[in-house]
């Protein structure tokens, strides 16, 4: 197990859809009192050989301030297809200038049709763990391919709620991965090179960071 610092991260509030809020103090996807934030997670899979073949993948994010949502409440995480500046990213624009297809990266050009993974409205403080979708860590792994991922509140209900992962708390992505093969036939399950050299069981990524 290896783990990867990475510091890109962003709100997107559509109450102030032209303000970027790089370094905020926490991240919060939610939907309240007519407001929309989503939230953009980027972390480096580049250590990942572009070969492999994913296994197993979830993301953890730890919950510091509960809000008021009703248990319906859910938060659905996509793959991002539309690479973005967080210095400039806002909930209009993924840079500052150019416009997503659909504010906060809600598009079909912006991310993936398909769900990357649900995590519930959580009942208390702590960390909170989606399993991922293997076909879309597959597609991100890909050279190039990784643009990160969204999340995007949903109600059910109308509810107020707010889920916060303040800034120095730990975010973080776990995959596991086999050299060649297919999820269902891997050429060496669990078995790899390990970061920085050598060879053994090195089939495990924890890639973390403080995000912002």
């Amino acid at each position: 197990m290896a783990t990867y610092n990475d510091t890109k991260a962003i709100s997107m509030f559509s109450n102030n859809p032209t303000t970027n809020y790089v370094g905020l103090a926490h991240t919060e996807p939610a939907q309240t009192a007519g407001i929309t934030v989503n939230v953009l997670y980027e972390a480096d899979f580049s250590s990942i050989p572009t070969n492999a073949t994913i296994l197993t993948a979830s993301f953890t994010f730890n919950c510091t301030v509960k809000g008021t949502g009703n248990a319906d409440t859910y938060y659905n995480l996509f793959r991002v297809k539309q690479a973005w500046v967080e210095a400039t990213a806002t909930y209009n624009t993924y840079d500052g200038t150019n416009n997503w297809q659909t504010a906060g990266c809600a598009g079909a050009n912006d991310k993936s049709s398909v769900s990357l993974g649900t995590i519930p409205m959580p009942s208390a403080t702590g960390e909170q763990t989606a399993s991922l979708t293997i076909s879309e860590v597959q597609l991100m792994i890909a050279a190039g391919a990784n643009k990160g991922i969204v999340i995007i509140a949903d109600l059910t209900s109308n509810a107020d709620n707010q889920y916060g992962t303040h800034r120095g708390t730990v975010a973080y992505f776990t995959i596991t991965y086999a050299l060649g093969g297919s999820p269902s036939n891997p050429l060496i399950p669990g078995f790899g090179i390990i970061p920085g050299g050598g060879s053994g069981l090195a089939g495990v990524q924890k890639i973390t960071g403080n995000f912002y």
